[in-house]
């Protein structure tokens, strides 16, 4: 698996947390991995956001602009995914 972030680990716990789940320690065979199952489901759905921002329809008029907003994109998809830097 990926990396995940820590963000996504906290808020992964906090989900389980907040339905009971033992998301540190769970011998329990249902439960056993749920807290990286969740926060694999929120990692994944960043990635779907991302695609879809580096995909969005951009439309200037002239090259500078579609220049400017693929750059743009770009960097709201790096943020997405965690990564501040772009």
């Amino acid at each position: 698996m990926t990396e995940i972030p820590e963000d996504v680990m906290a808020t992964a716990r906090k989900l389980c947390d907040d339905h009971g789940i033992d998301c540190v320690v769970s011998r329990d065979p249902f439960y056993g991995d749920t807290w990286a199952a969740v926060a694999s489901v929120i990692m994944a759905e960043r990635e779907r956001c991302a695609r879809i921002a580096e995909l969005f329809p951009i439309r200037g008029r002239s090259e500078d602009e579609v220049n400017f907003a693929v750059s743009e994109a770009k960097q709201i998809a790096a943020a997405i995914r965690g990564n501040r830097n772009g």
